[in-house]
């Protein structure tokens, strides 16, 4: 299978869309067939993100006048009742190691934090009170400044695309986002003693100027008790860092894992649904500029088997898992790489209600992601717990542990885990506003012996003061 690949040409720090003459007509000298420039993962995404936005935007309209005729006084809106989102996060954290260091020049570098997380949007649902279809659009931003590290403020901005649909026999569900993040475009180093942290330090990461998008759509048929559903789930991430052929310093690359397939489901019961399921799907990872040629892209297939389930009104229970098997394309894999590895891929959630005041929340997620850094691939594991209970109205309380992996495959010796317990206290000040007070800890280590720089601990605290409408 042919893989896509994106270009690898510099981004200045304005995103841009078109090619500079002279990247023209390199692509053109060299043969390419194209006949026009090759499209970034920045425009491929956000095509995708309006298409589905028009397409849904459509849908709503159609399902939201299908019980309806509109006569000359009528107007178009009567149909649709608007509910406004609007709310906003005031953070003041500490965080006692910014770089994720233990050892060399970055080690134990703490800084105030603040930041403010505004959300706003509208939501678009039936007036007459059915469930026939909802639409969220959304803007939710993180505007983050570092008192004592400021190259590693950012300011975020998200779009968000929600919409659930139905008319009997066909139902449609996607949640597409765009998120850009106006960070540094100078990468970190992380010169000896100390070096790369556990699980590639991908928060400080996510602080450079990047692009990522992320969908997944299903379209279901109903069959009586058996369904139909097509999948597609996607994401880009595109890291706009300034590269540099300078020692220790990390030049993050693109990547991509699109996929897409059928299911076939069975409903037992009302409150029970199981799907067998196909993927075809492919991941990209370009290439680091500055060493030898080789990455981990790959073509994979997954069978998966899915239940959803609200048993006995106090579990709800969600997830998919099977077999993924991943064809790495020859002549750009690391040597001694295997050229086919099956390995398990996994996705799911579960809550329980103890009593009215008392939910136990779990999760877990395992499969195989191409490496930000380059050449690599690495099993990307999580683990999650946690327990919030409420004591009154006012005053609710919670604890949770996370668990992470990053298990490279072979010839890579790493094997990364990171523990991050933590705890909450809310105050509910009135319907409308809350205070919130958390404190994590990271305890992060190498299984691998012998790579001491990769191990760390972190400890944050912090308040929020919480407003919604």
């Amino acid at each position: 299978m042919t893989s896509r690949r994106f270009p690898l040409t510099g981004l200045s720090p304005e995103v841009r869309f078109t090619m500079t003459a002279a990247e023209c007509r390199r692509h053109a000298d060299s043969g390419s067939r194209l006949a026009g420039p090759p499209p970034t993962p920045v425009a491929g995404a956000v095509r995708r993100f309006l298409l589905v936005l028009l397409l849904c935007s459509a849908g709503c309209w159609r399902v939201a006048g299908a019980d309806q005729s509109l006569n000359e006084n009528d107007s178009p809106a009567a149909g649709v009742r608007l509910e406004p989102v609007l709310s906003a996060r005031l953070v003041t954290e500490y965080d006692d190691n910014v770089y994720l260091q233990n050892l060399g020049p970055l080690a134990k570098h703490g800084s105030w934090i603040n930041a403010v997380m505004p959300v706003a949007g509208v939501v678009l649902r039936p007036a007459d009170g059915t469930d026939r279809f909802r639409l969220k659009l959304a803007y939710e931003a993180d505007y983050r400044f570092f008192h004592s590290e400021p190259t590693e403020s950012y300011l975020q901005h998200m779009g968000v695309l929600e919409f659930e649909g139905s008319r009997d026999p066909w139902q449609l569900q996607t949640r597409a986002t765009v998120q850009y993040t106006d960070g540094s475009t100078d990468s970190v180093v992380w010169n000896p003693p100390g070096g790369i942290p556990a699980l590639g330090g991908y928060e400080v990461r996510n602080r450079r100027r990047h692009f990522l998008y992320q969908q997944r759509l299903a379209v279901r048929y109903e069959l009586g008790r058996f369904f139909l559903r097509g999948v597609y789930e996607g994401r880009v991430w595109d890291f706009m860092i300034d590269p540099k052929p300078v020692p220790f310093y990390q030049n993050f690359v693109d990547r991509d894992d699109l996929n897409a397939g059928p299911e076939v489901g069975w409903k037992p019961g009302e409150a029970c649904a199981w799907s067998l399921g196909y993927r075809i799907g492919h991941q990209n990872q370009a290439a680091n500029p500055y060493v030898p040629f080789a990455n981990a892209a790959n073509t994979y297939h997954r069978v998966l088997v899915g239940l959803d389930t609200r048993a006995w009104g106090w579990l709800k229970l969600s997830g998919e898992a099977g077999p993924s098997i991943h064809e790495f394309e020859p002549g750009v894999a690391l040597p001694g790489q295997a050229e086919v590895a099956t390995l398990l891929y996994c996705r799911a959630t579960a809550s329980l209600a103890i009593g009215t005041n008392t939910t136990v929340s779990l999760g877990t997620r395992e499969g195989l992601l191409p490496s930000s850094a380059g050449r690599a691939a690495y099993e990307n594991i999580a683990y999650t717990g946690g327990i919030e209970h409420r004591f009154s109205r006012v005053l609710s309380a919670g604890v949770s542990l996370t668990v992470e992996e990053y298990h490279f495959l072979a010839p890579v010796a790493r094997w990364d885990r990171v523990f991050t317990p933590a705890a909450k206290v809310r105050c509910r000040l009135d319907s409308h506003l809350a205070l919130e007070l958390r404190y994590s800890f990271a305890s992060a280590d190498s299984l691998v012996p012998n790579l001491d720089a990769r191990a760390y601990d972190r400890h944050r605290f912090g308040i929020d003061f919480i407003a919604r409408y």
